[in-house]
């Protein structure tokens, strides 16, 4: 809880300063749905104890509705063994969880300013080789900023809030809630770079580095 704090306190960076509205998804701090309304895109995630790749296709109409499709697979690394242990491997790994998500969401300018907010529900199921399941339900919402650097370059900072329950094996897990710090590199409008970082709440939890690589099509 003492992570997802921490970057709480970053969340009124990104209302810091007045611009006029720009070409990007603002609240996600990608490229704008306006110069492609298909996003395509590849991500990774980890800290020292777990790891989160996968793919997403977004579909969005500009300054509307949206929804985000992914693609993912997420385990935790193998622990090393005590010093002594006859065993010179890794062990503890287990096999990753293959999942699907679909998130919801809506753009809203607040304004006329450059802030966006977009409000979002999600929901996210996954299962492994040895049989168990877990699911994730979900509602939060995300705000941004866009500073255009030139013609071909915009810096989109992006910050979000989202609380999640989990079901795993049939059984509820407690709730928890995350927050995400993202800085977004919009090139020629339509490629994004975007590393961040994620905290959750949950006990014992770790800072998690984010980074995603999407380009826009279908204009």
């Amino acid at each position: 809880m003492i992570h997802a704090n921490r970057l709480l306190v970053l969340l009124p960076l990104v209302l810091a300063v007045p611009l006029s509205r720009g070409a990007a998804q603002t609240c996600a701090g990608t490229a704008a749905f306006r110069d492609g309304r298909l996003r395509l895109g590849a991500f990774y995630q980890s800290n020292h104890d777990i790891y989160d790749g996968g793919f997403n296709v977004a579909v969005g109409i500009p300054q509307s509705l949206y929804f985000n499709i992914t693609l993912d697979a997420r385990g935790d690394f193998p622990t090393p063994p005590p010093p002594g242990d006859p065993d010179p491997g890794f062990g503890g790994a287990q096999w990753p969880e293959m999942g699907a998500g679909i998130e919801f969401g809506y753009q809203i300018y607040v304004a006329d300013t450059p802030l966006e907010f977009c409000p979002a529900v999600m929901w996210h199921a996954a299962s492994n080789p040895n049989s168990y399941q877990v699911s994730e339900r979900g509602f939060g919402g995300s705000v941004g900023y866009r500073f255009p650097v030139s013609t071909q370059l915009a810096l989109v900072p992006a910050a979000g809030v989202r609380w999640v329950t989990t079901t795993r094996c049939c059984l509820a897990s407690p709730a928890y809630n995350d927050v995400s710090v993202v800085m977004g590199l919009v090139f020629h409008k339509t490629l994004t770079l975007q590393p961040g970082l994620l905290a959750r709440s949950q006990s014992g939890s770790k800072i998690i580095y984010t980074l995603t690589l999407s380009t826009n099509r279908l204009k």
